[in-house]
């Protein structure tokens, strides 16, 4: 509970392992023995303010799901996604309970977000009814038309990277997946959805480590994260 309102996270875990160049579901991977939506939960577990949590996969894949959430200390329902991460999105508010003020998203593919920045993200939700996970890009960004030629380059000091999870008071979040939908819209995230439907977005600003992941080379990032953060850190003199 978030300021006595009950708040579910949806996690999105319908995704294929396509860009991983794999045959399974990049959810299933093993990292550190344990599966990347496995760690994902247990993340989620330790918040403070989560009560319940929806998982969205793919039809043939909810028994193996299934296997994973029975070690979730949270209430978790299983649900059918649909053929975009917004179609499971969108299912997921329609499983819903009547109790349910504020709505999380997050990345099944996302083991490394902290418990910290889960709790930070929701606590920021009543500034403008929406708040997002974030960090200013490293690099500088090019934007082409088409895809030969650069058009123009964009300051980069005005530039963030959006993570997940994403937090939304209820009715904010599904008028604008029932604005999206009735225009035919496919947004790239939960945060365009609302944008597009004249939200505000609170950025609270995340880590580098929360990575999403998605190509074989977010694998071997995701392998360091797998060792004590600090640890590495002290290895090449940073200190507390």
């Amino acid at each position: 509970m978030f300021q006595n309102r009950k708040v579910v996270m949806l996690i999105a875990a319908a995704g294929s392992g396509s860009r991983m160049q794999l045959k399974m579901n990049k959810q299933f991977i093993s990292l550190g023995g344990q599966s990347v939506l496995g760690r994902t939960l247990s993340q989620i577990n330790q918040s403070k303010y989560v009560d319940e949590l929806i998982v969205l996969g793919q039809k043939n894949e909810l028994h193996f799901i299934d296997e994973i959430i029975q070690k979730s200390s949270l209430p978790c329902k299983i649900i059918a996604g649909g053929e975009t991460r917004q179609d499971s999105i969108c299912n997921g508010l329609r499983a819903l309970d009547d109790q349910v003020a504020i709505v999380a998203t997050h990345d099944g593919a996302r083991p490394f977000v902290s418990v910290e920045s889960i709790d930070k993200v929701i606590e920021a939700v009543d500034e403008t009814g929406a708040s997002v996970l974030a960090h200013p890009v490293k690099d500088t960004i090019k934007v082409s038309t088409d895809g030969r030629l650069v058009s123009y380059t964009p300051p980069r000091e005005f530039l963030w990277a959006v993570q997940t999870p994403q937090v939304f008071l209820r009715p904010i979040l599904e008028h604008a997946y029932s604005q999206a939908y009735d225009e035919g819209y496919q947004g790239t995230d939960d945060c365009s959805l609302v944008e597009k439907a004249g939200g505000k977005i609170k950025i609270v600003l995340s880590d580098y480590t929360n990575i999403k992941i998605t190509t074989p080379e977010d694998l071997l990032f995701a392998e360091i994260l797998q060792q004590e953060p600090k640890e590495v850190l002290k290895k090449y003199g940073y200190e507390d």
